[in-house]
């Protein structure tokens, strides 16, 4: 997927998950159903963990190269490779927390955790900009159930995940 392409779906994607809270108060943002996590919590999640890629995607990319290596055979696979791989990866069973359950600050309310998953959105595509097509292909970063994937691969599952995770605000949603 081309550098374009990826932030465009990425802008996309995000955009829908704010539209489906547009017209939610505060109490239903944080309810939570049947021991899910609450829309909030699923923001909160999204924002960890992109927060996470943000520090990695804004590092000097020798420290990268040092740290995960590079890919210089086969390029990037395509989303739904990821999607499914991350799907399978997904449903087996874990005995320990993953580190990206949502933390949840004492003053957190509707307005504040969309903004701050906008804000660290929006500064993630930013810092897309400062990669070549090459180097988006090439250099890794690690993902805690799928291992090493491209920062182009990364790509796809941080849109697969907003995704995942817009499918879950919608359940928690539901009257």
């Amino acid at each position: 997927m081309k550098k374009e392409e990826i932030i465009d779906m990425l802008k996309s994607t995000c955009d829908s998950l704010i539209a489906e809270t547009q017209n939610i108060n505060n109490e239903e943002f944080f309810a939570s159903k049947n021991n899910k996590w609450s829309a909030a919590q699923n923001f909160a999640h999204l924002t960890l963990s992109a927060k996470i890629i943000n520090r990695a995607l804004a590092a000097p990319k020798i420290a990268l190269w040092y740290k995960f290596g590079r890919k210089f055979k086969g390029g990037s696979r395509d989303y739904q490779t990821i999607v499914d791989i991350y799907i399978i990866e997904n449903a087996k069973p874990r005995t320990q927390a993953t580190g990206f359950e949502p933390r949840m600050k004492p003053d957190a309310n509707l307005e504040s955790e969309k903004k701050a998953f906008v804000e660290i959105h929006e500064k993630l595509i930013s810092l897309l900009g400062n990669w070549s097509e090459k180097q988006l292909n090439t250099y890794q970063l690690p993902h805690p159930l799928i291992g090493k994937l491209t920062i182009s691969e990364m790509m796809g599952f941080v849109d697969y995940h907003i995704k995942h995770h817009q499918k879950a605000v919608r359940i928690a949603l539901e009257k």
